[in-house]
């Protein structure tokens, strides 16, 4: 299979660089980009490091999202990601099993590493950011993405099982098909 697509691309003429997009370190994509470029792990990491949350701030500024995330949610406006106080205490209330020192840990992953980003409600733009992060456990962050905002806002973040992950993609499939 191989040899065919390289006598196929071989006889197809030149390599056209604007073709096949680099990163910042001249690597080509995972492919399937479709020409749009891709945030490097290396940006996603860095991302997940400078999070810090500081409970007495008001607002507390995330790192904005991928690159890759706006352009799957159909967002033009790339906005900040913002964590509100009340929002912070209403979750540790919530998630009292949550430590704060896992914050980073959810929050990173699920936004910035995420491998499904599904809806959660079909009257309000709310997305479920989830990242698997071991056997039977993803960290869950959930998005406001209003455009009339002034940021996106996260509203809910822990860590879950397979079972409720199973639940919010049945639900995202209610929501898709209604």
């Amino acid at each position: 299979m191989l040899q065919k697509q390289l006598a196929q691309t071989a006889d197809a003429g030149t390599f056209n660089e604007a073709d096949h997009p680099r990163d910042e370190d001249g690597r080509f994509g995972s492919g399937g980009s479709g020409g749009r470029t891709l945030t490097s792990e290396a940006e996603k990491q860095h991302k997940i490091d400078s999070i810090e949350i500081d409970p007495a701030k008001e607002v507390n500024e995330l790192p904005r999202l991928n690159k890759e995330t706006l352009e799957s949610l159909g967002k033009k406006e790339d906005k900040p990601v913002l964590l509100k106080k009340q929002v912070l205490e209403k979750n540790q209330a919530s998630h009292p099993d949550v430590a704060p020192e896992d914050f980073q840990a959810i929050l990173g992953n699920s936004l910035y590493r995420p491998d499904a980003v599904l809806p959660a409600h079909g009257d309000r733009p709310y997305f479920n950011f989830i990242s698997r992060v071991g056997k039977d456990k993803s960290a869950i962050a959930l998005l406001d993405v209003e455009d009339t905002k002034e940021g996106f806002e996260v509203v809910n973040w822990h860590w879950i099982g397979d079972r409720g992950r199973m639940q919010k993609e049945k639900m995202a499939e209610k929501i898709k098909s209604p």
